[in-house]
């Protein structure tokens, strides 16, 4: 795609590949008639009895290949063969769904782009339950809250665009709306709940709970605040799927990114995408080694990544819910390790005191940003092979994982190399932590491509 800017100093590590769709002319082989017989002679009433001549059978029409259609259709919509992971009927009835659905015509083509997030999804798929809201959904610019960006009503599969947002930054519609629809996957691909209980290796609902005898729903474990998942999860999953550039939630998103670096991509599509995954989170702590009670400490931890805390209660920091699962799952290489060691500095940020409530703080006081001249020495590194200039937004980058890869990304201002005009993007770096030294990039014009997917939405 034109608009994809791809700057890369080793290359295929953001390369774009499009898939050969078979051309189908429609043909059919044409039906035969059998052959002539001549009228009986007096010879032939004696002859032996013969077989009589049947008609050769029409040719049914040619069917075209699920494959084949389905790649034609992904043409159509922006998508090549890669994006489709093989799941050529899921992709028929996934389209067939989206079009079906008469409400967001402006926006059916960005939709098409949340299908490789539910092919990779599929184990978790119920079918049944999610495309008919798929045919419902809606998606409409207005007037909601100033401190968001948009908004999803899960009771009637809604998206709401800020109206203020398209009217002061409408380069970040593409972000904010697959944001959205990352909400509309989780919610609606086999169901959401906000709290779910753990009960002698089972993950069980409330009104589950609530028909047991006193004595075992004292024992059950209450696991709250999924917000990190599904607020984090959702940012984490717009970066690896589209952006490769966090745009809100940002030490949410790399906290969950350090989960996704530990246990690996399988653990985190079970994470983001069953029912349950508050519960799924918990029993992996429990597993650690936390008893019920530290857990319920680390989701205060959780709720408010940002905040100093200093209240009459004493989580554990986030920092050390990762150092601990590493620890666990990895073994104890973590100090020698540079790429998880950005992960954990990117939750501090620059300059902040938050590191300082973490068991292992004399060590974390050796890796993080204490000062911004620290900072600087890794953004001119980050920068120096990058012509763009971009400005970036939020400082440091976040680390997000893709195809097993660690990079980071965020929000920034760059110049055209052809024209000397800025624009608004996305930005990716492939950094090797370990040598300091910047080994790819690539840039995503966001207001191009809201101009050539959005034309229409004011």
């Amino acid at each position: 795609i034109a608009l994809l800017l791809v700057f890369c100093l080793i290359p295929g590590i953001f390369a774009c590949s499009a898939a050969r769709t078979p051309a189908d002319d429609g043909s059919s082989p044409a039906p035969t008639e059998g052959p002539a017989t001549a009228a009986p002679t007096a010879g032939d009433v004696t002859a032996a009895p013969t077989d009589a001549p049947t008609e050769a059978p029409t040719a049914a029409p040619t069917e075209v290949p699920v494959e084949e259609e389905a790649l034609r259709l992904a043409a159509l919509h922006g998508l090549g063969k890669d994006d489709l992971r093989g799941e050529y009927a899921l992709f028929l009835r996934f389209s067939e769904a989206l079009e079906a659905n008469q409400g967001i015509d402006e926006y059916k083509d960005f939709v098409y782009r949340i299908f490789p997030v539910i092919a990779d999804g599929k184990e978790y798929l119920d079918e049944d339950f999610f495309f008919p809201k798929l045919t419902d959904l809606t998606i409409e610019v207005a007037p909601i809250s100033d401190s968001a960006n948009g908004m999803f009503f899960d009771s009637d599969s809604s998206i709401y665009i800020s109206e203020s947002m398209m009217e002061t930054q409408p380069y970040r519609l593409a972000p904010v709306l697959f944001h959205e629809l990352m909400h509309f996957v989780d919610f609606g691909i086999n169901g959401y709940v906000d709290y779910a209980y753990i009960l002698d290796g089972q993950h069980l609902h409330q009104y589950e709970v609530d028909r047991l005898p006193r004595e075992e729903q004292d024992r059950a474990i209450l696991c709250g605040n999924s917000s990190i998942i599904k607020e984090s999860g959702a940012e984490l999953y717009t970066t690896k799927y589209f952006s490769g550039a966090p745009s809100a939630y940002f030490k949410g998103t790399a906290f969950m990114t350090g989960i996704e670096y530990i246990m690996g991509e399988e653990f985190m599509n079970a994470l983001f995408f069953r029912w349950d995954s508050g519960a799924v989170l918990a029993e992996l702590f429990l597993e650690v080694g936390y008893t019920a009670e530290e857990y319920q400490r680390s989701t205060l931890a959780l709720a408010a990544l940002s905040e100093v805390y200093n209240g009459e209660y004493d989580p554990i920091s986030p920092e050390d819910m990762l150092i601990d699962l590493y620890e666990y799952k990895l073994g104890d290489g973590w100090r020698e390790d540079e790429d998880f060691h950005y992960i954990l500095k990117s939750i501090n940020g620059i300059a902040m005191d938050d590191w300082k409530r973490s068991e292992h703080a004399d060590f974390l006081k050796t890796i993080e940003f204490r000062n911004w001249n620290q900072y600087n020495a890794f953004n001119d590194a980050l920068l120096a092979d990058v012509p763009e200039n971009p400005d970036l937004a939020v400082l440091p980058p976040i680390p997000f994982m893709r195809d097993g890869k660690l990079l980071i990304g965020d929000i920034a201002v760059a110049t055209d190399l052809q024209t000397g005009e800025a624009f608004n993007c996305c930005a990716t770096f492939d950094f090797d932590f370990a040598s300091g030294t910047l080994e790819g990039y690539g840039l995503i014009d966001l207001d191009a491509f809201n101009a050539e997917f959005f034309p229409g939405v004011q």
